[in-house]
């Protein structure tokens, strides 16, 4: 996503952090520009630290923006679902346990080759796993 550098500030949809006192910054803009300016969404985190506001707005006429105790906004193209903050939140994507990575690996192996390497890595596997079960038996 990229930030909106211009002003007036195109007609569209746009997201912005406002943090510490752009919080108040951004209500007298938005109150000012009432007219060309819809929010349609909003979440405030009162409690941390800087306090801080979510905002998800329409620009239905230009307006004009001046970023200074603001800051920019950010576009969000046509079609995103972007509804709350932790949709704008970049995150890595989920590590996966060992066995997804396995299977991972072997997939990516490929042809025949691959299928070989599934073979022995389970019954390695069943091996090592009857082996545990026989000795918490006693056996």
């Amino acid at each position: 996503m990229s930030l909106e550098r211009r002003s007036p500030l195109p007609v569209g949809l746009y997201w912005i952090d406002a943090i510490g006192p752009n919080r108040a910054s951004f209500k007298v803009w938005r109150d000012a520009n009432a007219a060309a300016v819809k929010v349609r969404a909003s979440e405030s985190f009162p409690d941390a630290e800087p306090p801080r506001d979510w905002i998800k707005f329409e620009v239905v006429s230009p307006v004009a923006w001046n970023p200074r105790g603001i800051g920019y906004p950010t576009i969000i193209p046509p079609g995103a679902k972007i509804d709350s903050s932790g949709d704008t939140v970049q995150r890595p994507d989920p590590v996966k346990d060992p066995l997804d990575q396995l299977g991972d690996s072997l997939s990516s192996a490929g042809g025949t080759t691959g299928r070989l390497i599934q073979i022995v890595a389970l019954l390695g596997g069943a091996i090592v796993l009857t082996n545990l079960w026989s000795r918490t038996r006693g056996r």
